[in-house]
């Protein structure tokens, strides 16, 4: 577990225990909690990206790796304008040398 979501898991602890003497501090601390787990997230999809922009991983790896679809990684990827083809030149020659051929 890395230190954000051991903060997330923390806050989860401290609001089920009802620790929290007013509704104002639950209030507080309920969006502190939505905004890190959206900010997890955001992360999880951005290190996805660039394992994908390097070649390091799959679409389909890197959207497990991002928690969602694959249809909503190439959304993300159009996001961060990341080309969702992967083709060097000469795959691209290949790829289109092969599709003429059928």
């Amino acid at each position: 577990m890395n230190c954000l979501e051991q903060v997330i898991e923390d806050l989860s602890k401290l609001s089920s225990e009802a620790k929290v003497s007013s509704p104002e501090a639950e209030l507080i601390l309920s969006g502190v909690y939505q905004h890190l787990q959206a900010c997890l997230q955001e992360l999880r999809v951005a290190v996805a990206v660039l394992r994908y922009q390097r070649g390091e991983i799959s679409q389909s790896k890197a959207a497990e790796l991002a928690g969602m679809s694959r249809t909503n990684f190439i959304e993300a990827l159009t996001y961060y304008r990341v080309p969702v083809c992967q083709y060097t030149p000469e795959e691209l020659t290949e790829e289109l040398a092969l599709a003429s051929c059928g």
